[in-house]
């Protein structure tokens, strides 16, 4: 009674939660392929630095731990001002992918899903074992992100698999023999990605 405690001095945890600013060393993620460091994401602010993938091809990282039952990604990212091979340094919105029920080294395992599907960020997909089962044509990115995090979640729920981007579900699909686990990834392809937070739910 009395005593006013500093909200900043409180840390709150849950046992099925894991929740990464990746403000430390990554321990907990291993790097199956691309360029993973902090980086700035503006040029013309350097001040602030994320950690950050890239590659031509593809830049992936893993989460070391293996999940079974539901789970659940929630991913805030946005793109990095990169060269995309024109001599015009830009951001692009494409290629926000991710992997449930993966197996840690393929990011077309487990059910895999890309938001950004083509060169201007259009459409998305999820794939099952490198198998497209549901596909959405007309999603697209209405703004370059300069200024804002996109948040990204990605969920398994029993057989339920949905993909949302903020409060818009932009895939869903019921497996009819869902997988039993795997693990999770992030990965993107001939892009560059700012990962200011990631947070993991599960079982």
């Amino acid at each position: 009674r009395g005593f006013r405690p500093r909200l900043s001095g409180l840390r709150l945890s849950a046992g099925s939660v894991l929740d990464y600013c990746f403000d430390q060393a990554p321990a907990d993620w291993w790097v199956s392929s691309g360029t993973w460091d902090l980086a700035v994401r503006w040029p013309c602010t350097p001040k602030w630095s994320w950690f950050a993938g890239e590659s031509r091809q593809v830049a992936a990282i893993w989460h070391k731990r293996s999940f079974t039952g539901d789970i659940a990604l929630d991913l805030h990212v946005g793109p990095r001002t990169v060269d995309h091979g024109d001599g015009s340094p830009r951001e692009i919105c494409r290629a926000f992918n991710a992997v449930l029920c993966g197996d840690g080294q393929d990011v077309k395992s487990g059910y895999s899903i890309v938001v950004g599907a083509n060169s201007h960020g259009a459409g998305a997909t999820l794939s099952r074992n490198g198998e497209v089962v549901a596909r959405n044509p007309d999603f697209g990115f209405h703004t370059d992100a300069h200024n804002q995090w996109i948040n990204l979640r990605a969920e398994k729920r029993g057989a339920q698999i949905s993909v949302w981007v903020g409060d818009q579900r932009i895939l869903a699909w019921e497996d009819p023999n869902p997988l039993p686990g795997g693990r999770v990834g992030i990965w993107t392809q001939d892009n560059a990605i700012m990962i200011p937070r990631a947070t993991l739910y599960h079982n």
